[in-house]
């Protein structure tokens, strides 16, 4: 079976966007975790992140509001 580069070079940027991707993952499961001061903060760090990453596209963004403890 005979292997043509082009075929090598699809492999390789395939691998490529599966890393990207798994990288994306990781980073929003980190800001999962993350407080903000404000939901607009929150949304500036979500769009700097995806300005990084080529084949990844934000389609939905969602932010929860917490009271924090000195509110209550």
């Amino acid at each position: 079976m005979k292997i043509n580069s082009a075929s090598v070079l699809d492999l390789k940027i395939i691998e490529k966007k599966h890393k990207k991707r798994a990288e994306v993952n990781q980073q929003l499961r980190t800001l999962k975790s993350k407080k903000f001061a404000c939901i607009l903060d929150a949304e500036t760090t979500i769009k700097k992140l995806f300005k990084n990453f080529l084949y990844q596209e934000l389609a939905q963004t969602n932010v929860q509001e917490i009271e924090s403890e000195s509110e209550s």
